[in-house]
């Protein structure tokens, strides 16, 4: 009680007293609306602030029932220290057929090159990236396409038994032969 701290002289003061029971039942109430404010941020209790956590962790497609999306903020808020390139990319090839992801630390940008993603499974892809990358990396899907360099490891011959669509996408030409790789090299 703040009456305890004060002067005696100050303490059967009935103006004092009165102020300080005032003081007292303002800071009761702040308590409370800490304790509130606490409480909502454990997610089996909030209410108010789950549109708040959503912005905090850039959940923008939201779920359509209230455990759905606290599923989701949960979800984010634990994958938030454990995000790493491998898991990415383990991920990524589970929908494409080539996945590289390059990571820019400075610009905060990750960069995801793919190949060969069904139309079904690139929407299912980029959602999946969505919830594991935290949201103040920028994500950045790039089609993959074959360059020049990489066609000079074949003869003509050998790019012949290809269309250009098998050309330009990762996994047609995987299989690199001896002689393809010995006039890559002897070019240089």
């Amino acid at each position: 009680m703040l009456l305890e701290k004060v002067h005696q002289m100050y303490y059967k003061d009935k103006v004092t007293r009165d102020i300080f029971g005032a003081i007292e039942k303002y800071l009761h109430e702040l308590e409370e609306n800490i304790a509130e404010i606490e409480r909502q941020r454990l997610l089996n209790f909030t209410s108010w602030y789950l549109p708040i956590f959503e912005a905090e962790l850039g959940i923008t497609e939201k779920a359509e029932s209230f455990e759905g999306r606290c599923n989701d903020v949960r979800l984010k808020l634990l994958t938030r220290g454990q995000v790493n390139i491998i898991n990415a990319t383990k991920m990524c090839r589970q929908y494409a057929e080539y996945a590289k992801l390059i990571y820019n630390a400075e610009e905060k940008t990750l960069q995801v090159i793919i190949s060969k993603v069904a139309e079904n499974d690139e929407y299912k892809l980029q959602k999946a990236l969505r919830e594991y990358i935290p949201a103040h990396i920028l994500i950045e899907y790039i089609p993959y396409q074959r360059t020049h360099g990489e066609l000079r490891l074949f003869t003509h011959e050998e790019l012949n038994k290809f269309t250009h669509q098998e050309l330009r996408e990762k996994g047609s030409l995987e299989e690199f032969t001896i002689e393809g790789l010995l006039n890559y090299y002897l070019m240089l």
